[in-house]
């Protein structure tokens, strides 16, 4: 026992020594495991010696029978090493996964954080623990090989992550692994010689669990060719992370000037995501799609090309609800629309004077009839934007109605002395394929005449002249 918790003990002081681990609060995420529960016993006995208050947190995932038991298991645990600071509770996993449609361990991870972050906030702890081992970072790195990965995935399990900004003041929660450099063989000889016990997580043989069977088969064959295999995939994740940290920067300024982030879509330039090499571009779209859940070398291949070099108008399924669109200067991510568009074919009659309220597009309709100015000729003869003056005569004997785009439609652009439909007309000034079903037309009843693109162009047929008389003129506002 002596010289393996001499040699445990040593490799947790150089991590606590390499990240400054002083006189302040840890919190320890506590499953009740061999790996968790060895890291408890060690920060325990090294507490007094680096000023260290613990905090200790268990999580029960209600996914198994066994789980009361081994918040129990962990709750006695604490008690007897006279530890009075326990956060433990239960977690909705499965609830979580539905309404996040995310899988189970996916799930259990992020709401696991999720509390973790708020208790440490709560309490004003700086550092999170959690009991990752270098078996558990060979078993990410092979898992992350055979289902695709680039450098990102090779690096493995960082050692350091931020786990969230700051917040009320507080400096931001760094997520640490003080276990990392130690193997599950030793961590086993250590609770074996100190009579320490744990529980056992009944899943873990489970070889239905990609990772249970990588862990008892893959590993097991690869350390018959070299029995130091998983401290060389250790040596390799640190390499590979010093050259992260390096890309990382780049691609974070590159990402900051071509991608705009908005709620529920982003938007990327091509203009500027074609300045940068090869490397910062697969890395900036690999960090734009770990942002969507969205995983795998061959979805980063297949977006980087389409941006590239993708049809104006196109659009490709990205995986997980989310679709690419394509258009002249730039790329829009966003989700699949599953329901039928019945904006698109739901006319809603125009009356005047009124203020009309349309709820499926979000726009509100300002509209009158009024006698023509002769200060306005020269100020619409160009119009565009969500304002619009035609002539009221020239209308005279149409049922007006607001509606959305439809194949057939068309109308004569002012300006234009030919008649071209929307589609073309669209095609011609470049509108991005995403903003064409959000088009608001002024049509007649049942017909595809339109008069008027708000946002864009009235019909050159209902221009007001020096005869005009009287204007019909509307205004849009969008309400949501």
């Amino acid at each position: 026992m002596k010289t393996t918790a001499v040699s445990i003990n040593q490799k947790v002081r150089i991590f606590f020594n390499t990240y400054k681990i002083n006189g302040c609060k840890v919190l320890l995420s506590v499953s009740g495991g061999a790996d968790s529960v060895c890291m408890l016993h060690i920060i325990k006995s090294l507490a007094q010696e680096y000023g260290l208050t613990l905090y200790i947190a268990h999580f029960n995932h209600q996914l198994r029978k066994t789980a009361m038991r081994d918040q129990q298991f962990v709750v006695n645990l604490t008690y007897k090493l006279g530890l009075s600071n326990l956060f433990s509770t239960k977690i909705d996993v499965k609830g979580y996964a539905r309404k996040k449609k995310l899988s189970i361990e996916t799930a259990a991870r992020e709401i696991r954080y999720e509390q973790l972050v708020k208790y440490a906030f709560r309490n004003g702890i700086p550092y999170v623990f959690t009991a990752h081992t270098m078996d558990d970072n060979a078993e990410t790195v092979i898992f992350n090989l055979i289902r695709g990965t680039g450098l990102q995935g090779i690096a493995g399990i960082p050692q350091k992550r931020i786990l969230s900004d700051k917040v009320e003041g507080q400096k931001k929660v760094l997520l640490l692994r003080p276990m990392l450099k130690l193997r599950r063989k030793e961590i086993l000889e250590y609770l074996e010689a100190g009579r320490y016990q744990w529980r056992e997580d009944e899943t873990n043989t489970d070889e239905k669990y990609q990772r249970n069977f990588i862990r008892r088969n893959i590993l097991p064959l690869m350390e018959k060719v070299n029995p130091g295999t998983k401290e060389h995939i250790a040596q390799l994740t640190e390499i590979v992370s010093e050259e992260q940290e390096f890309w990382q920067n780049k691609v974070s300024s590159a990402f900051h000037k071509t991608v705009k982030v908005y709620t529920g879509k982003c938007a990327i330039d091509i203009y500027w995501f074609r300045k940068y090499n090869s490397i910062i571009k697969h890395r900036l779209i690999g960090q734009l799609l770990q942002s969507l859940n969205l995983i795998g070398f061959s979805n980063i291949k297949k977006l980087v090309e389409f941006i590239e070099y993708g049809r104006v108008g196109g659009y490709i399924d990205i995986g997980g609800g989310w679709v690419c669109y394509r258009s002249y200067g730039s790329c829009l991510i966003k989700q699949r629309q599953r329901k039928k568009d019945v904006a698109a074919i739901t006319e809603i009659r125009l009356k005047y004077p009124c203020v009309t309220v349309d709820k499926q597009r979000g726009i509100t309709i300002f509209s009158q009839v009024r006698n023509a100015r002769t200060d306005e000729l020269n100020s619409v003869k160009r119009q565009a934007g969500y304002k619009a003056v035609m002539d009221y005569d020239k209308l005279r004997g149409v049922t007006l109605v607001v509606r959305g785009r439809q194949p057939g439609d068309w109308f004569y652009p002012l300006g234009m002395h030919g008649r071209k439909s929307v589609k073309k007309f669209f095609t011609d000034i470049k509108i991005p394929v995403w903003e064409k079903g959000k088009l608001v037309l002024l049509t007649g009843k049942g017909s595809h005449r339109v008069y008027w693109v708000a946002g864009y162009r009235i019909d050159d047929k209902v221009k007001i002249s020096g005869k005009t008389k009287k204007v019909l003129e509307l205004r849009i506002e969008k309400s949501i």
